[in-house]
């Protein structure tokens, strides 16, 4: 709330049209919206993540399916959505572990990589598109609800702060 009263004080409009876009109809509904003309928005911040942990010999199809409809499903769904509304800016949010991987989330890790190489083929296509691989960041994001401590220790993984992250 605070990040959109700046944006707003600095002239930029900002509109959430939020939905699922892991479901066809709630993207293509959306975009509808984003053509009638009753919106001002002309672009996409794909923020969604799921996760369902486990080691990847444990991993069921349900739960792959589920993290990447997360993923590469809604940024699939996205693209065809907006083939009728051209948008300026599609930015998605991703994860370091599409790069590095991270214990128990192969299934999220392929989900990340996914949607970088979506972002990659829609900008070498010439269409607006960019991923932002973000890190686990303490006491924020999904990770702040699963993660203590010394999970993180397990991991071997160090969370940034807050202020580490903001800088």
């Amino acid at each position: 709330a605070a990040q959109r009263e700046r944006l707003e004080a600095s002239g930029t409009p900002v509109e959430a049209l939020p939905c699922d876009a892991g479901h066809w109809q709630e993207t293509t509904a959306m975009m509808q919206a984003m053509r009638s003309g009753s919106s001002t928005s002309q672009g996409v911040l794909h923020a969604a993540g799921v996760l369902r942990d486990g080691l990847l010999k444990a991993t069921t199809i349900a739960a792959f399916e589920t993290v990447a409809s997360a993923k590469a499903f809604a940024a699939q769904y996205v693209h065809c959505a907006s083939s009728l509304t051209p948008l300026e800016a599609l930015l998605a949010y991703s994860s370091v572990a599409s790069t590095f991987g991270n214990v128990g989330q192969a299934n999220y890790a392929a989900g990340n990589a996914s949607l970088d190489s979506f972002a990659l083929a829609r900008s070498a296509g010439g269409l607006a598109a960019g991923s932002l691989q973000l890190p686990l960041v303490k006491d924020a994001g999904m990770g702040a609800a699963l993660l203590d401590a010394l999970q993180m220790t397990y991991r071997g993984t160090d969370a940034l702060s807050l202020d580490q992250y903001a800088a």
